[in-house]
Protein backbone atom coordinates (compact mmCIF):
# COMPACT_ATOMS: atom_id res chain seq x y z
CA UNK A 1 0.00 0.00 0.00
CA UNK A 2 2.78 2.34 0.84
CA UNK A 3 4.26 2.01 -2.35
CA UNK A 4 1.10 2.59 -4.16
CA UNK A 5 0.14 5.79 -2.20
CA UNK A 6 4.24 7.27 -2.94
CA UNK A 7 3.58 6.38 -7.01
CA UNK A 8 -0.27 8.51 -6.80
CA UNK A 9 1.53 11.10 -5.19
CA UNK A 10 4.20 11.49 -8.06
CA UNK A 11 1.62 11.09 -10.38
CA UNK A 12 -0.50 13.91 -9.22
CA UNK A 13 3.00 15.90 -8.76
CA UNK A 14 3.97 15.21 -12.75
CA UNK A 15 1.03 14.46 -14.56
CA UNK A 16 -1.33 16.56 -12.32
CA UNK A 17 0.72 20.10 -10.98
CA UNK A 18 3.47 19.93 -13.32
CA UNK A 19 1.24 19.17 -16.23
CA UNK A 20 -1.48 21.57 -14.91
CA UNK A 21 -4.19 18.80 -15.39
CA UNK A 22 -6.77 19.17 -12.50
CA UNK A 23 -8.74 16.20 -13.77
CA UNK A 24 -5.41 14.34 -12.14
CA UNK A 25 -6.71 15.31 -8.67
CA UNK A 26 -10.14 13.42 -8.83
CA UNK A 27 -7.77 10.11 -9.51
CA UNK A 28 -5.76 11.30 -6.07
CA UNK A 29 -8.03 13.06 -3.84
CA UNK A 30 -11.44 12.41 -2.15
CA UNK A 31 -14.02 14.12 -2.40
CA UNK A 32 -14.02 15.29 1.16
CA UNK A 33 -10.21 15.95 1.18
CA UNK A 34 -9.15 18.05 3.98
CA UNK A 35 -5.89 20.78 3.06
CA UNK A 36 -4.64 22.50 5.68
CA UNK A 37 -1.29 24.84 5.84
CA UNK A 38 -0.57 27.76 8.43
CA UNK A 39 -0.35 30.22 5.93
CA UNK A 40 -2.94 29.61 4.15
CA UNK A 41 -5.92 27.85 6.39
CA UNK A 42 -8.15 25.33 5.95
CA UNK A 43 -9.28 23.81 2.59
CA UNK A 44 -12.28 21.42 2.36
CA UNK A 45 -13.20 19.15 -0.46
CA UNK A 46 -12.09 18.48 -3.73
CA UNK A 47 -13.03 21.36 -6.02
CA UNK A 48 -11.87 23.85 -3.38
CA UNK A 49 -8.55 22.10 -3.25
CA UNK A 50 -8.54 22.32 -7.32
CA UNK A 51 -9.13 26.19 -7.48
CA UNK A 52 -5.72 26.60 -4.35
CA UNK A 53 -4.12 24.77 -6.74
CA UNK A 54 -5.10 26.99 -9.81
CA UNK A 55 -4.64 30.32 -7.92
CA UNK A 56 -0.54 28.76 -7.55
CA UNK A 57 -0.94 28.04 -11.07
CA UNK A 58 -2.09 31.87 -12.36
CA UNK A 59 0.96 33.14 -10.05
CA UNK A 60 3.21 30.56 -10.94
CA UNK A 61 2.33 29.47 -14.65
CA UNK A 62 5.90 27.99 -15.37
CA UNK A 63 5.69 26.19 -11.72
CA UNK A 64 6.89 23.03 -11.45
CA UNK A 65 6.89 21.18 -8.50
CA UNK A 66 9.91 18.10 -7.66
CA UNK A 67 10.08 15.83 -5.22
CA UNK A 68 12.91 15.58 -2.93
CA UNK A 69 12.06 12.61 -0.50
CA UNK A 70 9.16 10.50 0.19
CA UNK A 71 8.83 8.29 3.36
CA UNK A 72 5.85 5.74 3.39
CA UNK A 73 4.28 3.99 6.77
CA UNK A 74 1.04 2.47 6.45
CA UNK A 75 -1.59 4.86 5.23
CA UNK A 76 0.90 8.12 5.62
CA UNK A 77 3.16 9.70 2.84
CA UNK A 78 5.89 12.12 4.09
CA UNK A 79 6.95 14.21 0.56
CA UNK A 80 9.65 16.79 0.98
CA UNK A 81 9.29 18.90 -2.23
CA UNK A 82 11.00 22.03 -4.03
CA UNK A 83 8.57 24.67 -5.84
CA UNK A 84 10.00 26.51 -8.64
CA UNK A 85 8.49 29.47 -10.90
CA UNK A 86 7.90 32.74 -12.12
CA UNK A 87 5.51 35.31 -10.79
CA UNK A 88 4.11 36.47 -13.37
CA UNK A 89 0.02 36.65 -11.69
CA UNK A 90 -1.31 37.67 -8.73
CA UNK A 91 -0.65 35.63 -5.33
CA UNK A 92 -2.12 36.40 -1.94
CA UNK A 93 -2.82 40.05 -3.22
CA UNK A 94 0.90 40.70 -4.59
CA UNK A 95 1.03 42.23 -7.85
CA UNK A 96 3.71 40.27 -10.63
CA UNK A 97 7.00 41.16 -10.37
CA UNK A 98 8.27 38.58 -12.79
CA UNK A 99 10.79 37.20 -10.13
CA UNK A 100 12.17 33.65 -10.35
CA UNK A 101 11.16 32.08 -7.21
CA UNK A 102 12.38 28.26 -5.41
CA UNK A 103 11.63 27.51 -2.48
CA UNK A 104 10.58 24.27 -0.16
CA UNK A 105 7.59 22.73 1.71
CA UNK A 106 6.81 19.34 3.48
CA UNK A 107 3.39 17.83 2.94
CA UNK A 108 1.81 15.07 5.18
CA UNK A 109 -0.49 12.49 3.20
CA UNK A 110 -3.34 10.44 4.99
CA UNK A 111 -4.98 8.01 2.59
CA UNK A 112 -8.08 5.95 3.01
CA UNK A 113 -9.71 3.76 0.63
CA UNK A 114 -6.90 3.92 -2.13
CA UNK A 115 -7.26 8.35 -2.34
CA UNK A 116 -5.72 10.75 0.09
CA UNK A 117 -8.12 12.32 2.17
CA UNK A 118 -6.29 14.46 4.56
CA UNK A 119 -2.87 16.71 3.38
CA UNK A 120 -1.04 18.63 6.65
CA UNK A 121 1.12 21.24 4.82
CA UNK A 122 4.42 23.46 5.92
CA UNK A 123 5.72 25.62 3.44
CA UNK A 124 8.60 28.26 3.43
CA UNK A 125 6.61 31.12 2.72
CA UNK A 126 8.88 32.97 4.72
CA UNK A 127 11.66 32.53 1.37
CA UNK A 128 8.72 32.94 -0.96
CA UNK A 129 7.57 35.91 0.74
CA UNK A 130 11.24 37.46 0.38
CA UNK A 131 11.82 36.59 -3.07
CA UNK A 132 8.98 37.87 -4.33
CA UNK A 133 10.39 41.45 -2.25
CA UNK A 134 7.51 41.33 -0.15
CA UNK A 135 9.26 41.03 3.11
CA UNK A 136 13.10 42.13 3.87
CA UNK A 137 15.48 39.36 3.93
CA UNK A 138 16.01 38.35 7.75
CA UNK A 139 19.52 39.62 9.18
CA UNK A 140 22.14 37.14 10.20
CA UNK A 141 23.10 37.67 13.95
CA UNK A 142 26.68 38.34 15.02
CA UNK A 143 28.13 35.69 17.37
Amino acid sequence: MSEANKALIRHWCDEGFNKNNMAIADEVYAADVYYHEPSAGEVIGLEPLKQFVVTWRKAFPDSLLAIDEQVAEDDRIATRWTFTGTHRGEFRGLAPTGRPIKFTAMYFYRFAGGKVVEIHAMVNLLKLLQQLGAVPPLKQSKG
